[in-house]
This record gives structure tokens, sequence and C-alpha cells, in this order.
């Protein structure tokens, strides 16, 4: 026999049968009147508070968040350096532009192949009578030849570091 020794007021009889559920009809939704809604000011009064609340959170979460972005972005270059190299900011995201002429070198060299005596001239010209330098530097160019584009980029960033050494200089 189980005997329950319990010293507090508990109904456990509510346990013992489902809850009845009644749904709401269309025809009570629609005989809701003003006098209901009054009464029930309260209601709204809490839902329209934690709404406004809740929107105000998102706007002050978004412009912080913005800042942070920006603050993240700006310590790795600040903005009038990230200008002087091509830089700008396009919806927080840092964009890199490169020249007309530099990208017609690109277009060009990917449809026109460069004979060998028009190699060597460039490399004579950008590197003198040194045989090692030219060596090193066609010995880079053959290795990027299943990519294109790459010899001419990596001379466009070259391009772009001299011209900022040049405008530290002036």
């Amino acid at each position: 026999e189980i005997e329950c020794v319990c010293d507090h007021a508990t109904d456990f009889t509510a346990s013992s049968a489902p809850p009845k559920i009644k749904p709401v009809t269309v025809d009570e939704l629609l005989s809701v009147s003003l006098d209901d809604l009054m009464n029930t000011w309260k209601v709204f009064a809490v839902v329209g508070g934690m709404f406004g609340c809740m929107s105000v959170l998102v706007v002050s979460f978004n412009r912080r968040d913005a800042r942070a972005k920006r603050k993240i972005l700006n310590k790795f270059i600040d903005g009038k350096t990230a200008v002087m190299m091509g830089f700008h900011v396009v919806s927080d995201v840092w964009t890199w532009e490169i020249d007309v002429q530099e990208m017609q070198f690109m277009f060009n060299n990917l449809h026109y192949a460069n004979d060998p005596e028009a190699v060597e001239a460039l490399l004579a010209e950008s590197h003198g009578e040194d045989e090692k330098a030219k060596r090193r530097e066609l010995d880079s160019v053959l290795e990027q030849a299943d990519d294109f584009v790459a010899a001419d980029a990596g001379r466009a960033i070259r391009r772009r570091r001299e011209a900022l050494k040049r405008a530290k200089r002036a």
C-alpha cells in the first residue's frame, strides 16, 4: 500500500484527465468590440513595447557591427593608403581596381603569343645585361605558362609598387 505523506496542498486530479481544447471560431474573432480592446490595452502596450525595443536593438546592433567591420578593415590598411593603392570601400568591402592600360595588356597577352625576340627585348629592357636576372624572370614566366594572366597581374602589381615609391619620394 502506498501512502502520501506530503504536507502541502496539491491537487493531482488535473493530470488524470486531458484538458478540453476549445478552438476560436471566425465568428468569435469578428465579434471583438472596441470595449474588449480597451479592456486589454495593457497586452497591446506590452507587445508594442517589445516590438519597439526589438526595433531599436536591431538598428543599434547593425550600426555597431558596421563600425566594427570598418574598424577591422582600417586595421589592415588606413583609408588614405588604401585609396592610393587603388582600393575602394563598396558596401563595407574593400575592392581593388586595375588601370585600363593594365587590363589591355592582360587581354592582349591572352590572345597574342609573344615571339622569342619580343621576350628577349622585354627581358633586356627590364634587366639590362644581367643574364642571371633575365634567366630567373624567364623561368618565372615559364612556370606561369598555365595561368596567362599571372605574369601581367604581377607586372601590374610591380608597377603599382613603383608608382607608390615615386609618390613617396615626391
